[in-house]
């Protein structure tokens, strides 16, 4: 912002300076310097917070938008490859309060593949910052393998 705010007023002072000139280099000069001036006054006069308020509001309400942002991210994860043994996570269903907001813990939970056959693999949930996996105590759950071209071998 300060850099802004030194550029442009350096650069209409020069525009003053070489504005008896025959050139257009003072009007190249003037007009650099407002735009350069433009972002540090318009925060001045409005104010970090309401310009990005102003800003999420225009950019995150559109519904469209999530649900193409949750379709490109489901898209990209939709051929990923499974190995035994990997840490696949999935949705909980509903959020758990015991972490705090912004933890993706909140609303995903890790599982460890335990098996994979040729069109589906087994995870099963995992406990702890080890990640030492439940074995015997919760039933594994079949997913569909990621990609249709994908086999255990």
């Amino acid at each position: 912002c300060w850099y802004g705010l030194a550029q442009g007023v350096d650069l209409i002072a020069q525009a003053a300076l070489t504005s008896s000139l025959q050139s257009d280099a003072w009007v190249y000069s003037l007009w650099s310097g407002v735009a350069w001036l433009l972002p540090a006054v318009t925060i001045s006069i409005f104010g970090r917070s309401r310009i990005s308020n102003f800003l999420a509001r225009r950019f995150d309400r559109d519904p469209r938008r999530a649900e193409r942002d949750g379709a490109f991210i489901a898209e990209l994860l939709s051929c990923s490859t499974v190995q035994i043994g990997q840490v696949w996570w999935m949705h909980r269903g509903k959020e758990r309060e015991k972490y705090p907001a912004g933890d993706h813990r909140r609303n995903w939970r890790a599982h460890r593949v335990e098996e994979i056959t040729k069109e589906s693999f087994a995870v099963r949930p995992l406990r702890g910052k080890k990640l030492i996996s439940l074995r015997w105590t919760e039933p594994a759950v079949w997913l569909p393998l990621p990609c249709r071209g994908q086999s255990a071998e």
